[in-house]
């Protein structure tokens, strides 16, 4: 019985670092996904420190507070995540020529 006890809590500590991130960063891309100027979304992850970077064509206030409301909830939903959030803007760039190695493509529009 105590053996049992001790692997259950060894897979609740395995699944809340692995499992956290995931819920984390599929949030925060189905919000995204609703903001149309957004042009892409890239995450890196690892362990529970969670990096977006966020891509527009050009300045746009509106869309990019969006972004920032949505950071912020995401914030508050998972207070023990490191979550890092950078946004750029394109003007005509590739973002896969910005990204660095080892970031994830999310969602990309054309």
């Amino acid at each position: 019985d105590l053996y049992r006890h001790f692997f259950a809590e060894v897979l609740s500590k395995v699944e809340k670092v692995y499992m956290t991130p995931r819920i984390a960063i599929n949030f925060f891309a189905e919000h995204l996904r609703l903001i149309p100027q957004i042009v892409a979304l890239y995450v890196y992850n690892f362990k529970d420190t969670v990096s977006f970077w966020v891509f527009l064509e050009k300045e746009d206030f509106e869309a990019e507070e969006k972004v920032y409301e949505r950071y912020g909830e995401l914030l508050d939903l998972f207070p023990t995540l490191d979550i890092d959030l950078r946004l750029f803007r394109l003007y005509g760039r590739d973002p896969e020529n910005m990204v660095p190695q080892g970031y994830q493509r999310i969602f990309r529009r054309n």
